[in-house]
């Protein structure tokens, strides 16, 4: 195993969990997570491979396994009881957030891999291009064209939802 491997593991702990709950927001999911990568860095360590970058694997493997883990779960109905809002503890913007983000969250499922990936890194971990391109082990350009792409395909399934719902 690399010697600096468990150092990084732990220095990037908390940058990861941030990650994988951006696209999560579910902390036992997140702990799951964190340990498959931590498991699968190991693993890759143990192989020999000479790795570049054990940061930007490491966040790699953790957007990778986050989307995995999203598209296990069960379709969710996007208001339930608890989701209304009481005056006392929330408003109406919080249970119209609420249910943006659970959208958002649906249809991250439906793009391509390469997408999701794109699309998590810069808008939940607010990667540059050149750190999604290092992570990725892509271009620059590469990175571009996907983030555009992700943008353009969640447009139309975001509109597309709330056509149905109208």
């Amino acid at each position: 195993m690399s010697s600096d491997l468990p150092e990084t593991i732990k220095e990037q702990g908390s940058a990861l969990y941030r990650v994988a709950w951006r696209i999560l927001q579910h902390a036992e999911e997140v702990d799951d997570v964190l340990q498959d990568v931590a498991l699968q860095a190991i693993e890759i360590s143990k192989s020999g491979k000479q790795i570049d970058s054990w940061i930007g694997l490491l966040k790699r493997i953790t957007v990778c396994r986050s989307l995995d883990q999203l598209r296990k779960r069960r379709p969710v109905v996007a208001f339930s009881e608890e989701s209304f809002p009481t005056r006392s503890t929330q408003t109406i913007d919080t249970v119209i957030e609420k249910e943006l983000e659970q959208r958002l969250r649906v249809a991250i499922n439906s793009l391509p891999n390469r997408q999701a990936e794109v699309f998590s890194l810069r808008y939940f971990d607010e990667c540059s291009n050149q750190e999604i391109a290092l992570a990725l082990e892509i271009s620059t350009a590469a990175v571009a064209t996907a983030i555009k792409k992700a943008r353009q395909k969640l447009r139309e399934l975001l509109s597309e939802t709330q056509e149905k719902e109208m």
